[in-house]
């Protein structure tokens, strides 16, 4: 990566950074004990019950945060020259697992570095997922995430999806280092690295890092995706267009089939309702829309009729970032069940508005 120094907070608590760190030294410090008095003590205390104790210890150990540089404060508002690594936790593992999956993992050429946690009993790991916008960091840190538990064996704390998020300091004469890891390989079509950041003068929503973001120059445009027309109204007609939106695996169970939108204008003022559109979250608003609108299997000529709703409705950024922001969440979103629908078909479907009835039925969104 173009830049490579993460930060160290030498107590978990503290506001801002201390220093400036390589991950090699990070690990070189893991490996030759320069923790090993305090590590040893804290599995020692947890042996022995006395889990106050153990939590005092453990609060004295120094933490990083692979993501960069956040010495003025651990806030990605606060975060310049972005590493593109995140660290992963695996923990309570019985110590079989533990040795089965320690090895597997340095043989994956995309893990930089593990090591076994404080506790003992657990995997950090630390994978250069690549510069992604803090828009879909989360989604990029879950297909991570699913990668490394097939390779492991054993689930990911998704608890430390967090852009900033520390990982404490340990002790292992075992850590394991790469030479030269490479960047996470994403699949074609489902690449985070390729979502066009922001472009709006709200500085919580405008993620650019030394002239680097998130976005890949050479990749499509979010608005000119393959597999992606908006057609006329008439290509719809049928509800059964085949159409396929861009990122989505076909699904012999999936009959394509769509609810017609009755009234954009109601559907969008019970979505805003729920969901403010207000400064430092407007573009995960839109991301949310995207998906919500996929969700509820609106056609692809209704969704085009629902940027441009929403554009005048609301306003306060470009036309362009509304498209961006929700075709993002379209084509990155599962479509919704049927067992929302009445049986005799899309005509009989619910009420737009009935959102908690719907929320029933299906799985809420990461």
């Amino acid at each position: 990566m173009e830049n490579n120094l993460m930060t160290v907070f030498t107590r978990i608590f503290h506001t801002q950074g201390d220093s400036l760190v390589e991950l090699s030294a990070w690990i070189e410090n893991v490996r030759n004990g320069q923790w090993k008095n305090e590590v040893e003590n804290y599995r020692r205390l947890m042996a022995e019950g006395k889990k106050q104790e153990a939590a005092s210890v453990k609060e004295q150990l120094p933490a990083l945060v692979p993501a960069g540089n956040c010495l003025r404060g651990r806030y990605p508002k606060c975060l310049t020259n972005r590493t593109g690594y995140a660290m992963f936790d695996m923990d309570k593992m019985p110590p079989d697992v533990l040795r089965n999956a320690f090895a597997r993992l340095k043989e994956v050429p995309w893990v930089a570095a593990c090591h076994v946690t404080v506790s003992g009993t657990g995997l950090r790991i630390f994978v250069c997922i690549g510069v992604v916008h803090p828009d879909v960091y989360r989604r990029a840190y879950e297909i991570v995430a699913h990668a490394l538990e097939q390779v492991a064996g054993h689930p990911c704390d998704m608890q430390c999806k967090d852009l900033c998020r520390l990982t404490l300091a340990s002790y292992d004469p075992e850590a394991y280092l790469a030479p030269e890891p490479l960047t996470f390989p994403y699949e074609e079509g489902n690449n985070p690295l390729l979502y066009q950041p922001a472009t709006g003068t709200d500085s919580s929503e405008d993620y650019r890092f030394n002239g680097r973001n998130a976005g890949n120059a050479s990749g499509p445009a979010p608005g000119n995706m393959p597999g992606y027309a908006p057609g006329n109204p008439a290509d719809y007609a049928s509800g059964n267009a085949g159409f396929r939106p861009f990122g989505i695996p076909e699904d012999p169970n999936d009959d394509c089939r769509y609810v017609p939108l009755r009234d954009p204008e109601a559907f969008l003022a019970n979505f805003f309702r729920k969901n403010k559109f207000q400064e430092g979250q407007r573009h995960n608003v839109l991301l949310r829309l995207g998906r919500n609108i996929r969700w509820r299997r609106f056609n692809p000529y209704d969704f085009e009729r629902l940027k441009h709703s929403a554009f005048r409705m609301m306003g306060q950024l470009p036309y362009s970032e509304y498209c961006s922001a929700m075709d993002w969440g379209y084509n990155h979103a599962d479509l919704g069940p049927w067992v929302h629908m009445d049986p005799n078909g899309p005509s009989t479907v619910r009420k737009e508005s009935d959102e908690d009835d719907l929320m029933s039925h299906a799985p809420l969104f990461p």
